[in-house]
């Protein structure tokens, strides 16, 4: 019998075993149907590539201090996000919209990043431009570090896929924060977003003593890590991202 714990399927339903780790495997055999068919298949060539892409993309970010189900969680979500935007002839269509879902995912919900980050960076399109703005706050009032810390390294991380071309690149900002300065002054960063291009915009607090060392407190129960936005620029730009990375996966986008 399977039950759902945390949102996730566990236990055996039928001839599938659905395991706490996220994964599917088969009992016996399994006979399937049209519509099971199809489901594995839209997994094995869009959702599970995806979700692997864009964990390999963010490995600077999560550092692996990961949960041991936030595998099967993204996929999860992609999984929602892919079918929702699946036509009939196996051709997708998204929007600037598509991608909200992945707004908020923690790579670790033991500790989740808005507990320690008490606000939110604001990230906008305009044009094909990605502006991400990080506003003057006081560490004191936006920020809680954990006990014994005083200084922590902020990792702004953006990836930024091209769903048609199957290209990827990415870039990194890093912001060290001090108790011993209390105010941080904005800053603000712009980036081109091509056409067919989705933005995944990250951020992962890495804490650590301060005082001249840079000896880091987070291990795998702690390590505050998420995506704060996913946009997505409609159109096609194939041409414009040519010296972009290739990955492993691709979408017939209309």
């Amino acid at each position: 019998m399977a039950i759902i714990e945390d949102g996730m399927l566990s236990g055996k339903l039928g001839g599938l075993v659905f395991g706490k780790d996220g994964r599917v495997r088969t009992k016996g055999k399994v006979n399937q149907t049209e519509r099971t068919k199809k489901a594995a298949s839209v997994f094995g060539e869009f959702i599970s590539p995806l979700g692997k892409i864009i964990r390999d993309a963010f490995r600077s970010t999560h550092l692996n201090f990961t949960d041991g189900k936030m595998v099967n969680r993204m996929n999860s979500a992609l999984a929602t996000i892919i079918h929702q935007h699946l036509d009939f002839d196996r051709t997708f269509t998204f929007h600037a919209d598509s991608f909200e879902r992945l707004k908020g995912f923690d790579f670790n919900t033991l500790s989740p990043l808005f507990n320690n980050l008490l606000f939110l960076p604001k990230v906008s399109v305009v044009g094909e431009e990605l502006l991400l703005a990080l506003p003057r706050f006081t560490l004191s009032r936006h920020m809680r570090f954990p006990k014994g810390c005083h200084a922590c390294l902020m990792r702004i991380q953006t990836a930024f896929l091209n769903l048609e071309s199957g290209k990827w690149d990415t870039c990194m900002e890093e912001v060290e924060l001090s108790k011993g300065k209390d105010v941080f002054e904005a800053r603000d960063w712009s980036f081109t977003l091509p056409p067919g291009t989705v933005a995944m915009v990250t951020i992962g607090l890495n804490f650590h003593q301060g005082n001249g060392t840079m000896c880091a407190i987070n291990a795998k129960n702690f390590h505050p890590a998420g995506i704060i936005a996913a946009v997505y620029q409609e159109g096609s730009g194939v041409q414009a991202v040519e010296k972009w990375s290739p990955m492993k996966v691709s979408f017939p986008v209309k």
